[in-house]
């Protein structure tokens, strides 16, 4: 959301990434999985748990695409 914030002060747009469509998916997922409380355990963490991991790992990965993608819009808005 940041990094779209400040490509609107330039009239940039940062279009949604399939990054981003997965990690608000992952995201949803997993967060209905700890409101329901699924008593499946894999390894040393619940299924909920290991959600939120993955959740987390997409959540980079998505910002890492952003951030690579749209580094110049942060380039000029250094220079102003």
């Amino acid at each position: 959301m940041g990094l779209r914030s400040v490509a609107a002060l330039d009239q940039s747009t940062v279009p949604p990434s399939i990054w981003g469509k997965w990690k608000a998916t992952v995201q949803f997922v997993a967060i209905l999985f700890a409101i329901a409380l699924f008593d499946v355990t894999i390894g040393p963490l619940r299924l909920d748990e290991w959600l939120m991991w993955l959740a987390v790992v997409v959540t980079l990965l998505s910002a890492g695409d952003y951030f690579s993608k749209f580094r110049g819009v942060l380039s000029r808005r250094d220079r102003t």
